[in-house]
């Protein structure tokens, strides 16, 4: 649940004193949960990725229906996939549905294979940590096999299903392609939308890539090179990045020359867990590094230490080989690798090697496991890899490749850490690491002893840990030099200053972190971490937290004389994959601040850059865009008295943090993040908890089902009925989870709503505390719907979530709002603060990973309402905001006024000879004012009215629309409807006196 999302009832294992006294938390162990955890993690992530993409794929499916799945009926969990997707009417469908059914059960197959996976290594763990709790002065096979399964993971079977996935997405892309367009469409390829995430990575990635340059365009500079100043020299080179269907981030590198001048063009893909997995970020170092580990990379002729050795340290390697096959290719490589590892690390420090230690670590597994069965001459089962009979003792020979000298390329990069921080020389999180490779090492010579192999397997294990250990030797040497020679470049506390954070969000840190413990690990000690960089946060919490819940596992398995039990196993799923404490919370708190304080750097920037002299007017925060410019203009006039000055803008717009050049600027700046401050710490941090949930726009995409409820007629209320399935699906949802996560009597708090809209969507769902890396359930009989959810943080709000202010029978609306700059959330609020004081709004605001900035949430107790709090907050379209408003109806069961009329007897709506469009020109319909057909996408348009012809309130509307018949449904394939407020009206004045009107616009089946 990100660093702390959970409810106060905690799971009570082991009474007052949860926390252990003993020594059975070590280092070593402590990392083995955090691998443990990682790889969990992205299995949560494919898993759901899967079941979300069956859940588009059934939603535009007009013919088939859960029975044809195989996901109908009873039972809990739906079943993944089904034996036979040819019905009797199979090849009456149109290709599109028969391809798509195909498709749906290709994703069940690989989220069942991700599944039996995803036990298997769990079970490997559970069985690891038992051992280590009966003897962890000896080390057994399991360490080897454990560590080995995830490499193999990470590196081979998740490349495959992530090439699957991009099939998926891909040919989901072509079909609808090739359908006529309607909004709002589906997220085709990710389950979560989180442009912001992107918009991030893609700025990280850059601001990445300058301190690399400016880094090792350092190592070029002498008395004999006569280059050009960085900032000419750095013109010349492009980038740009985008996530992929990869396993890990990877790059690609290419150049033209033009106009004798060239062009470097670098393309940065980032891996696919990392918008959910901000602890893998700084691998970005890697690749931005590897584009200057070359002298092509600079004009001119180069001397430089950095770059010299690298070539003579492959040429050293290659000579000195005593195995067949060696050759410099391979060394070049190899070393290339280890250099921009040397480069990241100096730059991104212990963030970077916690990120590579993860990635690399076993990176030899994939040949541990075997995923062909050599009998039978054919693929394995997904399910059964991983599994016991699958375990290959192949003989270790030497081999050219980077999973054979994986342990090498680690123990350099923790040489290479001690050297630039040798003030984390004693650190445990580095000695958990240390001791890591160590048990790794006595692990594989139990799994290739003599005895239970051959003494050829024995020879080959050691030879093989000799040559790791050469490798290093050669490579640590050689870099001896060169680490002074990098030192000297830069000050690693000057190192992305836009991402260090301020005393007073170090606080907010350490206080979440205080309260997880306190709360859920009941843990009274105090916090010692102190990130001072953005990257730095997910590592050190988890640090942290890897000591209460190894601590913890013990004492279960105290109890069971070291043996593997029931209890252990609910223990391991609730930390690894639901009461997460993996910092991700933190880490987006923290971006938040650090987001905000940037864009107010930007604001002025651009203020400067203007002609005119005068900014933009902005949604919110004029004022503060007022002071924020008068004090940038005031540091630039004194920076003008200083002669080649780089103006102040092109200053700010290149850092975007606190400068020494504008002083009064930075003052600004601290005086409108104080303020920031406090709304997120009293907000988010008010209830003992970060608050942040998951929130979901989602479109019904049919209004009739196979299962019917009992003793209603879904064709007297289609809608209504539908509604009443969604929410009862999502109700069924968060009930299974709460199961899986309960244990000894509590759960987490999963609270949820549910709220039908009228608009572009049919609904809205939340979920408090529910994140993307944890695992969602899947019961049966699932609604064809579509859904768009984002991760949201509340920063403003009297209670947690979405909640009805009381008045069961009150309006709402729901507005996604994109500022001109992100920072205006911040005088946003005080707007809502006076509102709060002076109506019964209940406002509540959430930052949101969706297009949009933030996403507002305001009731209403009639029209007249609506319009004077829209007037008071100006929530309409304007320069420099983007708004996207559906109105939030009463709850469900105040509109089941014509629920005497349901019978059991029908369970499918009846044929009917009116069309919809037949239906809406009846004339004893009177709640139709003007029926228009129209051009464009959608068919017909509706103007509503009371039966006397004026406009009709909300309430009453609603009432109406979700009572209306099958007939109105019949030929509806989509319908959007808008509240409409009219600006002009006829002189004179024909009109009813109200100014709102409410308009449906429908597409009609062909």
């Amino acid at each position: 649940m990100g660093l702390y999302a959970a409810d106060n009832r905690i799971l009570d294992i082991f009474g007052d004193n949860q926390v252990s006294n003993g020594t059975e938390e070590t280092p070593l162990l402590r990392q083995l949960w955090i691998l443990f955890s990682d790889v969990n993690t992205r299995f949560n992530l494919l898993i759901d990725e899967c079941a979300h993409l069956q859940n588009t794929i059934f939603g535009y499916m007009d013919k088939t229906t859960n029975a044809d799945l195989g996901t109908a009926g009873g039972g809990e969990e739906r079943p993944w996939l089904t034996e036979n997707i040819r019905s009797d009417t199979y090849y009456l469908l149109s290709p599109q549905e028969r391809a798509l059914r195909s498709l749906w059960n290709s994703l069940g197959s690989l989220a069942y294979g991700l599944e039996s996976e995803q036990k298997n290594i769990k079970t490997r763990f559970e069985q690891l940590i038992s051992a280590q709790s009966i003897s962890s002065s000896t080390q057994g096979p399991e360490l080897y096999w454990f560590i080995s399964l995830r490499g193999s993971f990470l590196h081979d079977v998740f490349e495959f299903y992530l090439t699957q996935i991009q099939h998926a997405h891909e040919k989901l892309i072509q079909v609808f392609e090739n359908m006529s367009g309607v909004l709002p469409g589906p997220i085709l390829l990710r389950k979560w939308g989180a442009a912001s995430y992107v918009e991030f990575l893609s700025s990280y990635s850059r601001n990445v890539n300058y301190e690399t340059q400016n880094l090792l365009w350092k190592q070029t500079r002498n008395k004999k090179n006569k280059h050009e100043n960085f900032e000419e020299w750095r013109a010349s080179k492009f980038l740009t990045h985008a996530w992929a269907h990869v396993a890990t981030s990877m790059t690609k590198h290419h150049r033209v020359e033009k106009n004798s001048k060239v062009l470097d063009f670098q393309t940065i893909w980032s891996s696919y867990f990392y918008l959910e997995q901000p602890i893998l970020l700084p691998l970005l170092y890697h690749e931005c590094a590897h584009h200057y580990m070359n002298k092509e990379a600079f004009s001119g002729p180069i001397e430089s230490i950095f770059f010299d050795r690298k070539r003579e340290t492959a040429h050293i390697l290659e000579k000195t080989a005593r195995f067949e096959g060696t050759n410099q290719k391979f060394w070049m490589q190899f070393v290339d690798e280890v250099w921009a590892d040397t480069v990241s690390i100096l730059l991104g420090g212990q963030s970077y090697l916690a990120a590579l230690f993860l990635q690399i670590i076993g990176l030899s597994g994939k040949y541990a496991f075997s995923r062909f069965d050599y009998q039978q001459d054919e693929r394995l089962p997904l399910e059964k890899i991983g599994t016991y009979q699958r375990e290959v003792r192949e003989i270790p020979w030497p081999d050219l490749s980077l999973d054979y000298f994986w342990e090498a390329r680690l123990n350099i990069a923790i040489n290479t850490y001690r050297r630039f921080y040798p003030a984390e020389e004693k650190d445990q999180w580095l000695q958990g690491i240390l001791d890591l490779l160590d048990a790794w090492r006595k692990s594989g010579e139990n799994v290739f002893h003599k005895d239970v192999s051959s003494s050829e397997h024995e020879t080959f294990w050691h030879y093989r840990c000799q040559l790791n250990k050469w490798v290093t030797d050669i490579c640590r040497s050689a870099l001896n030099d060169c680490y002074k020679e990098l030192g000297k470049s830069i000050d690693v506390k000057t190192i992305l200053p836009i991402y260090r954070l301020a005393p007073e969000l170090i606080n907010m840190v350490q206080e979440s972190v205080q309260q997880y413990k306190k709360n859920v690990l009941r843990d009274m000690s105090p916090v010692s971490i102190a990130p001072e960089r953005l990257e730095d946060i997910c590592i050190k919490i988890r640090w942290d937290i890897s000591k209460n819940i190894v601590s913890n596992m013990f004492q279960i398995l105290k109890n069971t004389n070291g043996q593997p039990n029931g209890a252990l196993e609910k223990y391991t799923q609730m930390y690894a994959s639901y009461m997460r404490s993996d910092g991700s919370a933190a880490f987006r708190l923290a971006y938040e601040w650090l987001q905000a304080r940037s864009e107010l750097y930007k604001s002025a920037a651009e203020a400067l850059s203007n002609s005119t002299g005068a900014s933009q007017p902005l949604a919110f925060g004029d004022d503060l865009m007022k002071k924020l410019q008068d004090a940038a203009e005031n540091d630039n006039k004194n920076l003008k008295k200083h002669k080649d000055v780089v103006p102040l803008f092109k200053l700010l717009a290149q850092k975007k943090h606190s400068i020494p050049e504008s002083e009064e600027l930075n003052k600004v700046v601290d005086e409108i993040m104080e303020k920031a401050s406090q709304y997120l710490k009293g907000n988010t941090l008010s209830c003992s908890q970060i608050r942040i949930g998951t929130l979901t726009y989602g479109v019904i995409r049919s209004l009739t089902d196979e299962t019917p409820f009992q003793g209603k007629n879904v064709n007297k209320e289609p809608l209504w009925a539908a509604l009443v399935r969604v929410r009862d699906y999502y109700k069924k949802t968060n009930y299974h989870l709460k199961k899986l996560t309960s244990a000894w009597g509590d759960v987490p708090d999963f609270k949820e709503s549910f709220f039908p809209l009228i608009g572009d969507y049919s609904f809205l769902h939340f979920i408090q505390h529910k994140t993307p890396v944890e695992r969602d359930c899947h019961p049966v009989n699932a609604p064809k719907i579509l859904t768009k959810s984002r991760l949201v943080l509340q920063v403003y709000g009297e209670s947690a979530g979405i909640q009805n202010p009381g008045d069961s029978h009150a309006i709402g609306r729901v507005v996604q709002m994109r500022f001109k700059h992100r920072w205006e959330w911040i005088p946003f609020i005080e707007k809502l603060e006076i509102l709060d004081k002076n109506t019964e709004c209940k406002p509540a605001l959430f930052l949101s990973s969706g297009w949009e900035d933030a996403i507002l949430v305001l009731w209403h107790k009639d029209e007249t309402e609506w319009l004077l709090i829209s007037g008071r907050l100006k929530l309409e379209h304007k320069s420099g905001l983007d708004v996207h408003t559906n109105v939030i109806m009463p709850m469900l069961d105040c509109c089941a006024h014509n629920v005497q009329h349901f019978n059991a007897t029908n369970t499918t709506p009846a044929q009917t000879s009116q069309t919809t469009k037949s239906y809406l020109s009846d004339s004893s319909m009177k709640n139709v004012k003007y029926l228009n057909q129209r051009t464009g996408r959608y068919d017909l348009t509706v103007v509503w009215c009371d039966e006397n012809g004026n406009s009709m309130p909300i309430k009453d509307f609603w009432k109406m629309y979700v009572s209306l018949p099958g007939e109105f449904w019949s030929s509806v394939s989509a319908i959007v409807t808008s509240v409409e407020k009219r600006l002009r009206t006829p002189t004179p004045c024909t009109c009813d006196d109200t100014s709102m009107e409410i308009v449906s616009h429908i597409l009609l089946k062909h």
